[in-house]
């Protein structure tokens, strides 16, 4: 769920909906580029999800396309006798899954309905999750349930600005599976993240990712290293430059040489919306995204390059209010 969220909020920040004109839906298309065995370079289009947003800005809301659809059909083993294989495709012009947000008097997210539409056209509610409130107006927790009315997961939430400080996982017989805590320092940065796996039946152990990370005068991340059982899994140096752009080194276990070296450019706008972010794996490829926006600060096409080769990208298209 939060992963779709993210991709949702990278298009549209709140500070958008202080223009004119307000946005009431985007929609995404992917459009992947491939070569035909004539040499001609082609485009398969493919629906990727929308968003809907009310009147004053509030996302309503998003649906990923995306439908499969699997069958049987008739084949020839290799000794040459009929065999019956099981085979799946997937419709992009068909919504695959949707999330609905409700909203309070207030402005406050109160709910969130998630939907499937895969096996069951009519749709099918997989989980939701409620949003709690204290007497002062702030959120404390929200708890997400599965579609039997069995608890998935909570995020409690402190009393300082609305931070997460803890997340609980529970598995299939309510019990805790899963435990997050996070850290802050004096200005709200997170400083650590401790995340602990107790296992299941099925994989018995313990097992924890502890998260450090380190913050410049500036409030910007400099460096953050995460242990895994107690040894390093990987460290990140961030190196920061003039012109709105970070370097980010990536180095795994104990190696003094990193395996991934991360390029992002930024605008100059107060939402510091990303212009281009290039990738280099030292013992692979490299790749290269590219960003360009509307007049109305909307972000419009992103354009992905594998070397130099482009071979895919995105565009955005808006309906107004």
């Amino acid at each position: 769920m939060r992963i779709l969220l993210a991709i949702i909020f990278s298009v549209i920040s709140i500070a958008t909906f202080a223009k004119k004109p307000h946005v009431r839906k985007v929609t995404a298309t992917n459009y992947h580029l491939y070569e035909t065995k004539h040499g001609k370079i082609r485009e398969r289009k493919q629906l990727d999800y929308y968003a809907v947003y009310d009147s004053i800005g509030h996302e309503v809301e998003v649906g990923k396309y995306g439908r499969s659809h699997c069958y049987e059909q008739i084949g020839k083993s290799d000794s040459g006798g009929v065999v019956v294989q099981r085979a799946c495709s997937w419709d992009y012009s068909k919504i695959g899954s949707v999330e609905f947000y409700k909203y309070d008097s207030l402005n406050r997210k109160v709910r969130t309905e998630n939907w499937y539409y895969c096996s069951d056209p009519k749709g099918r509610l997989s989980s939701y999750v409620i949003y709690s409130y204290n007497v002062g107006g702030a959120i404390y927790k929200e708890t997400e349930y599965d579609d039997s009315n069995k608890i998935k997961e909570i995020t409690y939430y402190d009393a300082v600005g609305g931070r997460i400080y803890k997340e609980t996982v529970y598995d299939d017989s309510n019990k805790i599976s899963k435990i997050k805590h996070y850290d802050y320092n004096t200005v709200s940065n997170v400083v650590e993240v401790i995340d602990t796996d107790f296992g299941s039946r099925w994989n018995p152990g313990i097992w924890v990712i502890n998260a450090i990370r380190k913050y410049d005068n500036k409030n910007r991340l400099l460096d953050q290293i995460e242990y895994y059982n107690g040894k390093i899994s990987f460290r990140e140096q961030y190196r920061y430059g003039k012109y709105n752009n970070v370097t980010i080194f990536r180095y795994d276990d104990n190696d003094s040489i990193p395996s991934l070296i991360t390029e992002k450019t930024f605008d100059d706008s107060l939402m510091k919306r990303p212009l281009e972010v290039f990738e280099k794996y030292i013992n692979s490829g490299e790749s290269r995204e590219v960003y360009t926006y509307d007049e109305n600060g909307l972000k419009e096409k992103v354009e992905l390059y594998e070397k130099l080769e482009r071979t895919s990208y995105t565009t955005f298209d808006y309906e107004y209010y």
